[in-house]
């Protein structure tokens, strides 16, 4: 089963990532796509702080499913936050027609 949205935590422009929650079903996952990933989605430069919630909207379906990939893969730094870090390259893998 892969991991379900919960909801966005917060743009932290610090550490350049949209931070979000997300569930197993049995447990809570923070995770985080970075700014970088998002814009290479969008092919854009520049995006505001304030349109990063709605970029992140806009591509929630294949950052949840680039999560899950890491996540049950095992790609998991439990030393950190966020626990997964959806990359340019996590996200590229997943079909953009998914």
């Amino acid at each position: 089963m892969p991991l379900t949205f919960v909801d966005v935590l917060s743009a932290n422009s610090e550490r350049r990532v949209v931070r979000f929650m997300a569930s197993t079903g049995e447990e809570q996952v923070v995770c985080a796509v970075s700014f970088e990933a998002l814009d290479d989605e969008d092919r854009a430069s520049g995006v505001k702080q304030a349109e990063r919630t709605e970029q992140f909207a806009r591509h929630r379906r294949r950052v949840m499913e680039a999560a899950s990939r890491l996540f049950f893969a095992g790609k998991v730094d439990f030393s950190t936050d966020p626990v997964v870090l959806v990359d340019r390259a996590a996200l590229q893998a997943v079909p953009r027609n998914l």
